[in-house]
Order: C-alpha cells, then structure tokens, then sequence
C-alpha cells in the first residue's frame, strides 16, 4: 500500500480459512475497517449448533501505538491520512482505549463480552461459522485548539468523541450446521468404524495365524519324537 512504509496486502476474507487447523494457528484477515491486516488468538473451544469451533478474538497489538500507521495512543486506529479528516476507529464503546480518553467521554462502557472482535472457525474445514464484528468511528479534537472559539468557546479539547458505532453479527443456521454434522461426523464415524473393524479382522488373522502355526510345530515336534534312528541302540532292539 505503502512503498515508503512497506506495508502490504494480506489476510483472507473472513469467509474461508485453511482447513485441519491446530490450536497453534493464528488466522489472519484483512480489515476494512482499520484498512490493515488482523490477527487473532484462540480464546477458546465451544460449540455452535453442536458444532466443535474455535473461538477467537481479535489481537489488540492491532491497536496498538504503531508509527508506520500514524497510531500515537493506544485503542486508536488512525484514518486521518484515508479521510482528510481527524477521523479514528476503535472496537466499541472504545474497548481497548486508554482509559484517559474513556472517561473524558460520558456514555462509553466498554465490556470484552460486548465489544470485542471475534470469529469463529470450524477446525476441520476452515469455514467460518460465526463473527462478530464491533466498530466506532471517532472523531478528535485536537489540544489547544482555537478553530471552534467562536461558536463553542467551552470546547474541551484532546477528546475522542463517537461518531458512529456499526455492529455486525452472522452465525451459520441450524440447518446448515446440521447437514454439516451429518456429512462430517457421519463421515468420521465410518472412518473409525471401518479402522477399528480392520484392525478388528488383523488381531483374529494374527491370533488364527498363531494357533496354526503353534499346531504345525507341535505336530513336527511329535514326528520327529517317533521317528527312526538306526544308531539308536534301544529302537534297533525294540524293533527286533
């Protein structure tokens, strides 16, 4: 985007990630939003629909005070270069926000349960079965500043204050996540079924294999107990 300060493209879409994930992995989206890529962490496991997912959360290093994104205070994404205006986004309620500019705000509650970016991956396929997505578009009147004097005399100044605040939520339906379950763990059940049937099938071939051969040698062993020795001084009477 930037060749002066090397910044690029990357990150998915939000829709598809690469699937038979671990819990190492770290899914990485591109934000139109913030207008840069973002990382997320697993938070937990649970279930969507009864569905196994990963949750995560979105890496507040995103937020972070950042120079190569003109981002000097912490919980602030800096859009000033974008809009030609003193426009900056945040997570909700500015979750995140140095606490300083929170309370110089009436109104803003910031809750980790309520406010937080989030997205949820079903491990298998990579697919995404939930988001939600949480922004505030801010606006910030600079310190000491005398443009708004005349009409607003008052005006505190080096605050944050909301514009907007969009909140988008999507989750996969019941129905679909129960044709997912029926293709997926069907599928899975049949594939340990017919593992452990195989298995199953080698232990009695073994065991079978066993016996036989523990009759072959013990049948041998008789043979050669009754067989004919010409030197044997007690065979040669016993046979006269």
């Amino acid at each position: 985007i930037n060749a002066e300060y090397g910044l690029v493209v990357s990150g998915t879409n939000g829709r598809n990630n690469k699937p038979k994930l671990n819990n190492r992995y770290i899914p990485t989206l591109w934000s139109t939003e913030f207008l840069r890529p973002a990382d997320f962490f697993l938070s937990k496991i649970e279930e969507i629909h009864g569905v196994e997912v990963y949750k995560y959360l979105i890496d507040e290093n995103l937020f972070a005070i950042n120079p190569e994104y003109f981002q000097s205070i912490q919980g602030f994404g800096n859009l000033t270069h974008v809009t030609s205006a003193p426009v900056f986004v945040s997570q909700a309620h500015m979750f995140g926000v140095n606490e300083t500019y929170v309370n110089k705000v009436t109104g803003q509650s910031p809750d980790a349960d309520k406010h937080r970016i989030t997205i949820s991956l079903e491990p298998f396929t990579g697919a995404t079965f939930a988001i939600t997505k949480r922004v505030q578009i801010n606006g910030y009147i600079e310190p000491e500043t005398t443009k708004y004097n005349v009409f607003y005399p008052n005006i505190p100044t080096d605050i944050f204050f909301p514009l907007a605040y969009a909140s988008e939520e999507a989750e996969i339906t019941d129905s679909a996540a129960s044709n997912f379950r029926h293709s997926y763990y069907d599928t899975l059940t049949y594939q340990k079924v017919a593992l452990w049937g195989g298995v199953s099938i080698g232990l009695v071939v073994v065991i079978i294999g066993f016996i036989v051969t523990l009759r072959v040698v013990q049948r041998s062993k008789k043979i050669l107990d009754t067989t004919y020795d010409p030197l044997d001084d007690n065979q040669s009477r016993q046979t006269a």
